[in-house]
């Protein structure tokens, strides 16, 4: 029994030195670190229990007896606990636990408690030996039960631990639980605390070497994990999707508020992606500002609702605590029999979140290197801004709102290089049309709109009021206007052979948004200088008051801010 004690003093010192190390060093997070350390302590009475009861036995003395009564009752109580916390340790943060889990610790305290007077678990006989009760067994099973918990726990963990983290966990998990069943079988051996304790620095040992894994700002998986997880994935048969994310605005944190603001950022934009990928990828920060998900055997709509919970949290993150976390962000999908290596697929998602980035900031169908290091203009001041989602003939867009004067912003709506947009709306707008000759628009971003209206509708041509007077035009028309957006006076013109193509004939106006209708009106009057007859105006979006006028055609309503 002297052995005994001096094995627990040497238990006892080294969780007070992990406890000490785990308080100067958060393990994995500060929720687990704080569970580690409850258990260490736990660990730490249980080990001065066990010493004061063999001492308490050694010396005979009756007068121990109500005392040694007591600490085995609590000893006893405590058993099944430490397991129960290294079962909690295991789960992730914000995985409930099922209450009917810790039914078992409150019949075993029960039990204890009254085997104080019955003897149900332990005892003392006439020379006050400690002697095992009828039921001793039922704190054993208890404490098995939640090692078993632990066990399955670790090997349904797929995102947390790799397969040989798990095979180490499970072979260090088995040092308490063969220790329980040794010292249920011999009744003169005391282990189980020993090895607990054993168990517990060498976990300490495990969950330090696991960081290493880790970013120290983000608390997610870092770069070099991320490219020896990308080589297992190569080699994998599941289809990998990879989702790759820029925090936008990150430059501007750092120089305007500070490094230490920077770090914030990063770090809760970390834990907006691992709350909304948790259940179907790993996260990982591959750059300072980049971040990758990996997910295995996902599809796209798993993908994209995954995405939706992203922005949903990080508006909710905004309104609650004023941090503005913005996501630029583009996935592919890797199969072993589809693409030639997962690293390509990788660059297929860095050039999807570029594009996204560019569709943010406007700038769509710009080459990559001309918006890539657009995210301040030649003044300092940030080019991204607040986001207005829309969706306009089922394309989504996410248009970045501009303060254009003191009271007055507005979302940036950008249809120049927009493919998909483009030849989603023309057809809505042709179908609302009444029969027209020729189709109107400025020198504008209704260019591309008004090409396809005037495709689908089988015309040669169409005609674009021009913002300057050009020296090849004869005789131009000019009328002036004041545009929403660029806030200056500004002419439109028509030259003689655009009259001609619109005298005596019906014409629909086309623009990208109408607004305050400034431009649409100042072509208007050069529609009417020329001879024709204005059948119709029509733009994707109207925007703020436009949308309740009835004399336009557009698809959706965008407010001003």
């Amino acid at each position: 029994m002297i052995y005994t004690a001096s094995a627990d003093v040497l238990g006892i010192i080294a969780l007070c030195f992990t406890i000490y190390l785990a308080k100067r060093n958060i393990v994995v997070d500060k929720y687990k670190t704080r569970i580690y350390i409850l258990a260490s302590t736990l660990t730490i009475i249980l080990l001065t229990l066990e010493i004061a009861s063999v001492f308490m036995e050694l010396s005979g003395d009756s007068k121990f007896l109500t005392l040694n009564k007591i600490d085995n009752m609590i000893a006893y109580a405590s058993y099944p606990i430490v397991p129960y916390l290294f079962f909690i340790f295991s789960k992730q943060k914000n995985n409930k636990i099922n209450i009917t889990l810790m039914f078992p610790l409150f019949f075993n305290a029960l039990i204890s408690i009254l085997s104080y007077d019955t003897g149900w678990l332990f005892t003392f006989n006439d020379d006050l030996t400690y002697v095992r009760g009828n039921f001793y067994y039922v704190t054993m099973v208890i404490s098995l039960f939640y090692y078993l918990l632990l066990i399955i726990n670790t090997a349904e963990e797929r995102l947390e631990y790799d397969d040989a983290d798990k095979k180490f966990l499970n072979y260090l998990f088995l040092i308490p639980i063969v220790s329980t069943v040794l010292q249920s079988l011999n009744n003169g051996m005391i282990i189980i605390w020993g090895s607990v304790s054993l168990t517990l620095l060498l976990y300490y040992i495990f969950l330090r070497e696991l960081q290493f894994k880790y970013d120290s700002v983000s608390a997610i998986k870092n770069r070099a994990t991320f490219e020896k997880d990308m080589e297992r994935y190569q080699k994998s048969n599941d289809n990998i999707a990879l989702i790759i994310f820029d925090l936008n605005d990150f430059k501007k944190i750092n120089d305007k508020l500070g490094h230490k603001s920077g770090d914030n950022a990063i770090y809760n934009a970390a834990k907006i992606l691992k709350q909304s990928f948790m259940t179907i990828g790993e996260t990982y920060r591959i750059g300072g500002d980049e971040f990758c998900v990996i997910c295995s055997n996902v599809d796209s709509k798993i993908i994209d609702n995954a995405l939706k919970k992203l922005e949903q949290l990080s508006k909710n993150l905004y309104q609650k605590n004023n941090v503005k976390i913005l996501f630029a962000y583009g996935y592919a999908i890797y199969s072993q029999n589809q693409n030639k290596s997962i690293y390509d697929t990788f660059n297929q998602s860095d050039k999807a979140m570029y594009e996204h980035k560019a569709k943010i900031k406007g700038l769509y169908g710009r080459r990559k290197d001309d918006y890539q290091n657009l995210e301040y203009n030649y003044e300092g001041e940030n080019l991204m801004k607040d986001i207005y989602s829309i969706e306009v003939a089922g394309i989504k867009r996410e248009l970045p709102i501009v303060k254009i004067g003191e009271n007055l912003s507005i979302a940036s709506f950008v249809i120049l290089g927009d493919t998909e947009l483009v030849c989603a709306s023309a057809p809505k707008i042709v179908d609302k049309l009444p029969d027209v000759d020729v189709l109107v628009t400025a020198e504008a971003k209704g260019i591309p709109l008004t090409f396809e209206i005037s495709r689908l509708l089988g015309m040669k041509s169409y005609i674009v009021a021009r913002k300057s007077i050009k020296p090849y035009m004869d005789a131009p028309i000019i009328d002036e206007v004041v545009s929403i957006t660029t806030q200056k006076k500004q002419i439109l013109c028509l030259d003689e052979q655009d009259v001609k193509a619109i005298k005596g004939k019906r014409v629909a106006i086309i623009d990208d948004v109408i607004s305050t209708g400034e431009s649409i009106q100042a072509i208007e009057r050069l529609v009417e200088a020329a001879g024709g007859v204005v059948a119709a105006k029509a733009a994707i979006l109207a925007e703020g008051d436009a949308a309740e006028r009835d004399d336009i055609i557009f698809l959706e309503h965008l407010p001003l801010f």
